[in-house]
């Protein structure tokens, strides 16, 4: 079993790859929920000061400390898993952290350790001899790191509970046997075969670098090679050391020449002009009339000078380190070749470890957090439903104020279409994205933010959420919701979970509810894929009426007191209207406006409604 999380590059048949509307559509990737809010933000206020993450991506990454987990875990989401083994193995390695808050603390510290690097670059470089010593000592950290965590998530495994006797609310475990010990033995095999390479490699890097300097200050910018590990660099390093207790002992001689106060002679050193001396401007007279005496730069800093002995010494520091580069170079060259020497699959393995525990730590991390728990979700190939009970957005429910209001949503191979209807701003929306959110973590191998969830692996998750044209490609709004609602019906199987909100509301009324009707029926009857379209075509919900596998849920909401009530609650049935007056009321239209419409309304009620004469039509051609 692979130590990471597969990439899209070699995803394999055990996952699946998210069209670029659903990863829109959900809020995953790109402007997140606070652009495609922004018109509400005008006009309702806001519940917090604070910013909450708009994205799923931007909220997962959120504790990340690696660059590579960060994009690991865009990998996963971009690919959620199929194979509900390769859930299930996540899924064991999630709930060992969530169980054992003070290891995935310690984990977090030992990651935030290679923050400053990235390891996949680096190993890049050295396959292509090109590392320097901060690569080569960064991926000697790495290593170490690695065997380090792997050590303790050993004992951990060890330690673990290897039965539950109880069912876990949490977790969401009902199993009497735990398999988190033989997963976590599993996901750590990799590094253990070759473990012997990595030790050797530590070795072989503890005998060239100062190790010990670098983890006693934290700092690589004074990383240099042990003077033992080459003749040549201990004898480079023995004269410089001499040479700079030289130029010591002339500052002090030069300074007593000059009659200056103690410590007033400064031996300073920069790239561009070597070792100089420099005093203030004040004590320029007292060095001026000495000979052999040259000023290299005069600055409000003071005046920085050279005599000719340091002259020579810093000649002879210079040619040092010249020589001192090249034989760095040729070690460099050497330290590549013998590290590739240790094979390139071990290293990898190592990121790919270190870039694994980064997403896992993350998901205990949120699904612990959270306002509620999150559950471990119930995966099986065998499951013939998708049931989420109190399914909470993860985004939204973090929100500063917010009182979230969960919802519950099951479907069945019987009765797999759900119609859903209720006001505008009522919820339905953002209970489609919870929906689509929810599974989408399960297959990622994520707890979710549910009291319960139960599902069989889907092999796709398709989303049509959000108007918006293509003005570019010359694409107005309806087309591109026909473009969408076309790459849907070309590509989902009976397995596909479809979110849909609104169809045909583009044209008129009477193409638009044939067009809803003709695709909702065809994802009923034909694809018989597990669905959930919210709609304002009340009309539609009459398709219960004819196909078994159809049904109605609707967002409640009420007027009371002439006060119009969101609810936010999803029951079942039809909503008996869709509030779109009240809706614009709250919008703050004028007064006048909403007398109209609401008179033009009662007008237009007492007219039979054209959706009803079609589905009468279409109801009786059946009947023939």
């Amino acid at each position: 079993m692979l130590v990471g999380g597969q990439t899209p590059s070699d995803r394999g048949p055990s996952s699946f790859v998210l069209g670029e509307t659903t990863l829109n559509g959900l809020d995953l990737v790109g402007g997140g929920l606070e652009s495609s809010g922004s018109a509400r933000s005008r006009l309702v206020p806001s519940l917090s000061a604070s910013t909450p993450p708009t994205t799923l991506l931007s909220w997962l990454c959120g504790s990340q400390k690696t660059k590579g987990g960060r994009s690991l875990m865009e990998a996963w989401l971009r690919c959620p898993l199929i194979s509900s083994d390769s859930i299930h193995f996540r899924l064991d390695l999630v709930e060992l952290f969530v169980n054992q808050g003070a290891l995935r603390q310690q984990m977090q510290e030992f990651l935030a350790g290679q923050s400053g690097g990235d390891l996949k670059a680096i190993l890049l470089r050295v396959e292509a001899s090109t590392a320097n010593l901060d690569h080569v000592c960064r991926l000697f950290i790495a290593v170490e790191t690695c065997l380090a965590m792997v050590r303790e998530l050993a004992l951990a495994a060890a330690t673990a509970s290897t039965t539950t006797k109880t069912p876990n609310p949490t977790t969401g475990a009902n199993c009497a046997q735990s398999s988190i010990p033989s997963s976590v033995n599993g996901w750590l095999a990799p590094i253990y075969d070759c473990e012997d390479k990595l030790k050797h490699f530590l070795n072989f890097m503890d005998t060239l670098l100062d190790i010990e300097t670098i983890k006693s200050n934290g700092q690589l910018e004074n990383l240099r090679i042990k003077p033992s590990f080459s003749p040549h660099m201990k004898q480079f390093q023995d004269e410089l050391t001499k040479l700079s207790e030289e130029m010591t002992k002339h500052r002090k001689q030069e300074e007593s020449e000059y009659d200056l106060r103690d410590g007033s002679l400064k031996l300073e050193k920069n790239e561009t002009l070597g070792y100089f001396f420099r005093v203030t401007l004040k004590d320029e007279k007292k060095i001026r009339s000495h000979h052999g005496v040259r000023i290299l730069e005069s600055l409000k800093s003071g005046v920085k000078f050279r005599t000719k002995e340091l002259d020579r010494l810093n000649n002879l520091t210079t040619k040092i380190h010249q020589e001192q580069v090249k034989e760095v170079k040729l070690i460099l060259e050497e330290v590549n070749r013998l590290t590739q020497g240790y094979g390139k699959e071990c290293f990898h393995r190592v990121e790919a470890f270190l870039s694994t525990v980064d997403c896992v730590v993350s998901f205990a991390n949120i699904s612990s957090s959270a306002p509620l728990p999150f559950v471990r979700p119930n995966v099986s190939d065998t499951c013939d439903c998708i049931r989420l009970d109190h399914i909470r957005h993860p985004l939204l429910e973090r929100v500063d104020g917010m009182h979230y209001i969960a919802n519950s949503m099951t479907l069945t191979k019987e009765k797999g279409f759900c119609i859903l209807t209720g006001p505008n701003m009522g919820g339905k929306s953002t209970f489609l994205k919870s929906i689509g959110v929810v599974v989408l973590l399960a297959q990622m191998g994520c707890f979710v933010p549910c009291s319960f969830a139960q599902i069989y692996p889907v092999d796709n998750i398709l989303v049509r959420i959000g108007a918006g044209d293509n003005q570019s490609e010359g694409i107005s709004t309806f087309m591109n919701e026909m473009i969408n609602m076309k790459e849907i019906l070309d590509v989902a199987s009976q397995r596909s979970l479809i979110l849909v909100d609104e169809l045909g509301r583009g044209t008129s009324t009477q193409d638009g509810f044939g067009l809803a009707w003709a695709i909702s029926e065809h994802i009923a009857t034909r694809l018989m894929a597990p669905c959930v379209i919210a709609t304002h075509f009340h009309e539609l919900c009459s398709l219960s009426d004819i196909h078994s596998s159809s049904f109605n849920m609707h967002c409640t909401a009420l007027i009371q007191d002439q006060r119009f009530l969101l609810l936010y609650k999803i029951k079942h049935g039809k909503s008996s209207q869709s509030y779109g007056i009240q809706i614009a009321e709250l919008a703050q239209f004028p007064t006048e406006v909403i007398s109209k419409a609401k008179s033009y309304l009662r007008d237009f009620e007492q007219e039979p409604s054209e959706c009803n004469e079609i589905y009468s039509r279409v109801k009786s051609r059946r009947n023939v």
